[in-house]
């Protein structure tokens, strides 16, 4: 009989740093929730990592705290990786089928594959992995499984992924010296993706939109896969420092405020009394910074398919997904519905806070790890292990 596991998300942001641990049953269908540790993060920023001394401790500290709430030693873990100069380009691969008999076999859409990772990236920059969109055969567009099909040319239609180097570089020697050993890195928008959209949300058509402390994270996904993945430098910190500019008051202070008396719709504030008035008068604040987050969110969708084609809706997460009214503001922009996403999967796991999605989604992200190899001994599963396709 298969042993149960302990799996580790750890969601390294630039505001803060939060650890979630569960435990995988044996047969890698249940998940259930065992502790969580939090803390601000230290020597990072939305320009990235400037100091990895002090994000190490920052990590150490968030890892501790996870020990202490369940009794169990964390040495390993499932980490994000998500920063404003992440790409994600579209790319398009071709090969000729090898047999002499025309059926495609497993090293023809290896072959596709490579040949669609043939892609120039900027200085500085990585290939990180690639997503294929749709496999093509002899022109017949939305094969999903070519394999043993017959034809002559053999195309594939894919994302090609690329991180900063100097960035993935130092956020692993941060986790390396909180005595923490990395089992694998996630893009941050799939990882959110992984645990605020279903399979269904997926496969009609969805965005997800995750605002976080510095950054927003934009991911786009057409029948069940993602077409468009974005992290762009706007995020709820921005919504902070633009009421203590406009209120002349401390950063902390300007937190506050948000976080209790905040919205971004009118219609969200009620009532007469002194704290309405103020709430009002954020609003004013806070409406323009959250209108011109989501516009950018709007024009990466845009870039790659009309929204119409988008019936999910849209799924709000992070800590900016708290502020009142987004939903609302939301809805505005797309004209689509809008919903906050809250994390789920995980037996337990109370509560329905945005910004615990991505740590979530580490956690289900590698429970499918454990499933497909499951699943590849017994020989099924095989597109769902596909469509996660990443080269390192």
């Amino acid at each position: 009989m298969a042993r149960s596991r302990i799996i580790t998300g750890l969601d390294i942001g630039v505001g803060s740093i939060k650890v979630l641990l569960a435990r995988q049953s044996g047969q890698g269908t249940d998940l259930n929730f065992l502790g969580f540790g939090e803390c601000p993060t230290e020597g990072m920023n939305k320009k990235g990592i400037h100091d990895v001394n002090r994000l190490a401790k920052s990590i150490r500290v968030a890892l501790d705290q996870a020990e202490k709430s369940c009794s169990e030693k964390i040495d390993r873990a499932y980490i994000n990786i998500g920063e404003s100069r992440f790409l994600n380009i579209p790319s398009h691969g071709l090969v000729s089928v090898s047999r002499a008999d025309g059926r495609i076999s497993q090293e023809d859409i290896n072959r596709v594959i490579e040949a669609a990772q043939s892609v120039n990236l900027p200085p500085n920059n990585e290939f990180w992995g690639v997503l294929v969109k749709d496999f093509i055969v002899d022109g017949q567009k939305g094969i999903e499984r070519p394999l043993e099909m017959m034809g002559t040319r053999l195309e594939a239609e894919a994302l090609v992924l690329s991180v900063f180097s100097p960035h993935l570089k130092k956020l692993k020697e941060a986790v390396s010296q909180a005595n923490c050993q990395i089992e694998d890195i996630i893009i941050t928008p799939l990882a959110c993706a992984r645990a605020a959209l279903s399979d269904q949300q997926k496969e009609r058509g969805a965005i997800l939109v995750d605002i976080g402390h510095s950054l927003t994270k934009v991911a786009v996904f057409q029948e069940g896969k993602p077409m468009h993945l974005a992290i762009f430098p706007l995020g709820s910190s921005h919504v902070t420092d633009d009421i203590a500019v406009g209120a002349e008051i401390e950063i902390s202070e300007a937190e506050r405020l948000k976080k209790e008396i905040g919205s971004c719709f009118e219609k969200k504030v009620t009532g007469r009394t002194e704290e309405s008035r103020q709430a009002r008068k954020l609003v004013k604040v806070i409406k323009p910074r959250m209108e011109e987050i989501l516009e950018e969110a709007y024009r990466e969708v845009t870039s790659v398919c009309r929204r119409q084609d988008l019936p999910a809706g849209v799924v709000l997460t992070g800590g900016g997904a708290k502020i009142k009214g987004v939903t609302d503001c939301a809805r505005k922009i797309f004209k689509l519905t809008a919903k906050r996403g809250i994390p789920q999967g995980i037996h337990g796991l109370e509560g329905d806070d945005p910004s615990w999605i991505t740590a979530s989604g580490l956690i289900l992200s590698a429970a499918d790890e454990e499933s497909d190899m499951m699943s590849s001994r017994r020989g099924n599963n095989w597109l769902r292990r596909l469509a996660r396709h990443f080269i390192p």
